[in-house]
């Protein structure tokens, strides 16, 4: 992208103007070839930058991430040594890698001068740093201060030293300078091995990778979350991007009421758009109830709404989930998601069922036939309604011969109805589509003869449901899409 010489004075003018705000990053559509001012979105951390290229992601778009100041330095710069060479130009390129190569370096040049005015603080004839003794031997709140900053300027510096040729140039001329000949000799070698290292992202930025690697770690942390697998994973994945490694799978399990689920997550490095980064592709979910299990695998879709690991458990017990999907080709469209058993792939996977928004099920016409306390209070229709397309098994009240009655119920697109069960499980009569039926409508007392016994809504039908779809007994090499 580039920014025309019409533009520069304003652009250059609202960079000011946000780091007085203290807006320290921007970012924009990666689709745009003449920036300007109006095209910036401006953030007060790493943090909500990174949300807003995550969101962005989520929705089939690219956003590029830059720190305001170093953005601005570089614009200055490029556009004054221009015009010093004497050089006409209409346009001014921006190149992000050497913005976030500016970024690093200035940032590691703002380390280092922070540790040497941290080194001249001590009296190096008398100090000796020793982890095993900690605070142990203090004797007073001014002696744990100092030991405290003394153990962290050790922890940095062996950070420091593991950062790269320039990091550990710098570690070695510090720690010479202060500690040859005194008591912390002995730690000089211990330091420029990283022994005491523990490695914090937020304090400062190795090289322009590292900036790369943060915005991909904040990106799949945020991924995972919003998936359902929470925080706990953050720190093994930040470990295994570190590593550096091809590929790599992590693993997770939660309990959703009565359902045990477990998880293995599978990373894979690939290079896009000349930046190598770690991407999410796909899960494997496995669900326990007693002495049965099944499997199915999950793909995560970065163009729109991934199945979520609640989802992927409704998914696994028979249920319906209401998702929007994005194809290869073509719009998104919004459509019921069901597993079928009845029929698998090669590796054991249901075949996936897709019900589309225009098949004409409606969960609120198909909830107005029955006669339910919560339909009384908007409010709770709608919430009845959210957690039905996430697939879930809802608690409502069935109003039956003057009594209330707990009850459960869940989707059922294909036939354009609801399935309800007792709270044991019992699965109970649900009227079907009325063609003459219109939403809004007051539910009709409609019947049907089963087991040659007359059926009203919420009698009881059959034997107790059985939440497991069939066992999978095929249990390698899952594929099936969603």
């Amino acid at each position: 992208m580039n920014i025309t010489t019409a533009h520069l004075p304003l652009f250059c003018k609202t960079l000011e103007d946000a780091i007085t705000d203290q807006k320290t990053w921007i970012g924009f559509d990666n689709r745009i070839e003449q920036l300007s001012a109006y095209d910036l979105h401006f953030f007060t951390s790493a943090q909500l930058a990174a949300d807003f290229q995550l969101f962005n992601h989520s929705q089939g778009r690219e956003v590029t991430l830059l720190p305001v100041e170093a953005l601005l330095v570089y614009v200055q710069d490029t556009t004054r040594n221009l015009l010093k060479e004497g050089k006409q130009f209409s346009q001014l390129e921006i190149d992000d890698v050497t913005i976030l190569g500016f970024y690093a370096d200035k940032k590691m040049d703002e380390r280092i001068v922070d540790l040497q005015e941290l080194m001249d603080e001590f009296d190096w004839k008398e100090v000796l740093y020793d982890p095993l003794e900690a605070n142990v031997q203090a004797e007073s709140f001014e002696d744990i201060l100092s030991f405290n900053k003394l153990e962290y300027l050790v922890e940095q510096l062996s950070v420091l030293s593991q950062s790269g040729q320039r990091g550990m140039a710098a570690v070695v001329e510090l720690t010479v300078r202060h500690w040859s000949g005194m008591p912390m000799e002995a730690q000089i070698a211990e330091v420029l091995g990283g022994k005491y290292a523990q490695p914090n992202r937020e304090l400062f930025f190795h090289h322009k990778n590292e900036v790369m690697n943060t915005e991909n770690l904040d990106y799949l942390q945020n991924q995972l979350k919003f998936l359902g697998f929470g925080d706990g994973l953050n720190t093994q994945l930040e470990k295994n991007l570190k590593e550096g490694l091809p590929d790599f799978q992590l693993q997770a399990s939660h309990q959703f009421g009565k359902d045990q689920m477990e998880a293995t997550l599978y990373f894979k490095r690939s290079e896009r758009e000349g930046q190598e980064m770690y991407f999410f592709n796909k899960y494997d979910a496995t669900l326990t109830q007693g002495d049965r299990n099944l499997s199915q695998t999950f793909y995560i879709n970065n163009k729109g709404q991934s199945i979520t690991f609640k989802e992927s458990c409704n998914l696994l017990n028979g249920r319906a989930v209401f998702k929007e999907l994005a194809p290869k080709e073509g719009e998104k469209y919004k459509a019921w998601v069901k597993l079928d058993t009845s029929e698998r792939d090669p590796n054991g996977n249901a075949k996936v069922k897709h019900f589309h928004e225009n098949f004409g099920y409606d969960v609120k016409e198909a909830l107005a036939r029955l006669p339910l306390k919560e339909l009384s209070d908007p409010d709770k229709v709608q919430s009845l309604v959210a957690s039905l397309e996430k697939g879930n098994l809802a608690s409502v009240t069935l109003l039956k011969d003057g009594a209330e009655k707990p009850v459960q119920i869940t989707t059922d697109p294909q036939y354009k109805t609801l399935k309800m069960y007792d709270m044991e499980g019992k699965k109970l009569y649900v009227p079907a589509e009325k063609q003459d039926q219109r939403y809004g409508q007051a539910p009709g007392e409609e019947k049907r003869v089963e087991n040659g016994l007359q059926a009203s809504v919420g009698d009881e039908l059959g034997t107790k449901k059985v939440d497991l779809l069939p066992v999978n007994e095929v249990r390698e090499g899952m594929g099936q899409k969603i």
